[in-house]
């Protein structure tokens, strides 16, 4: 399916950047991104092969759409070791505050 397709490729993508494949994770991000199929899954791997390609506003990009599409999940933000490249840099902390917003603003409300 295109879903699966997509889905595999992107976090095929992420994998060989952070293997220091860089030249055929590019391939992947390219079909990938000429697929056309976006869903949160999609992004937030297209996010971290961006992040260990070091990439970083294009990796930021796509995880404040994963965030907005239906993965706010902040311990996947703060432990996945492919962000790790992330990390490092100060804009970090603004896309975890985007991300945190994106969690509570899904979450039920308590009275």
């Amino acid at each position: 399916s295109p879903s699966t397709s997509a889905r595999s490729q992107a976090t095929l993508a992420a994998v060989l950047a952070h293997r220091g494949e860089v030249a055929l994770a590019r391939t992947y991000l390219r079909r990938v991104l000429s697929s056309g199929y976006r869903d949160h899954h999609v992004a937030y791997s297209v996010g971290a092969a961006y992040a260990q390609l070091g990439n970083f506003d294009e990796a930021e990009r796509w995880l404040r759409t994963a965030a907005d599409t239906g993965f706010p999940c902040m311990v996947w933000f703060e432990r996945d070791p492919l962000l790790e490249p992330l990390r490092r840099v100060p804009e970090f902390g603004g896309l975890m505050l985007y991300v945190r917003e994106r969690r509570d603003s899904s979450l039920p409300k308590t009275h």
